[in-house]
């Protein structure tokens, strides 16, 4: 039988909380959140810079783009793709935490390519410490 990467997501956040320890759910703000929250900002300043994909470079009145359109939607591409690399490499600390992490990346990559990258850093979590 093959585990998909949207089925280990979902039995990672199935965890029980009775599961966890008292101990291990308090503690200072799980990352995964500053995390989250600072791909959101990004994001958001990216879907505002105008798309130099077109084909046409215009943007969508049919105006040309400028070079320092070009050059800011480059440069927000690339902090948001920073940001969401930021989102993969935190290891979440509380079980709020875990499910944060599955439930924005199923959101931001419902197809599931960052999948064993995100497992990866949830089985990292001290929660799931033997």
């Amino acid at each position: 039988m093959t585990t998909t990467r949207r089925a280990a997501l979902g039995a990672l956040a199935s965890i029980p909380a009775l599961a966890i320890p008292g101990a291990a759910m308090a503690g200072p703000l799980d990352p995964i959140f500053a995390a989250i929250e600072r791909h959101r900002a990004v994001e958001a300043n990216w879907i505002g810079t105008i798309n130099p994909a077109d084909e046409t470079w215009c943007d969508q009145e049919g105006i040309p783009l400028t070079q320092e359109a070009v050059n800011a939607h480059e440069a927000a591409s690339a902090e948001e793709v920073a940001a969401l690399d930021e989102v993969i490499a935190t290891v979440p600390t509380t079980l709020a935490g875990i499910r944060a992490a599955r439930e924005y990346m199923m959101k931001c990559d419902p197809a599931g390519s960052y999948g064993p990258d995100m497992i990866a850093a949830v089985l990292r979590s001290p929660l799931l410490a033997v």
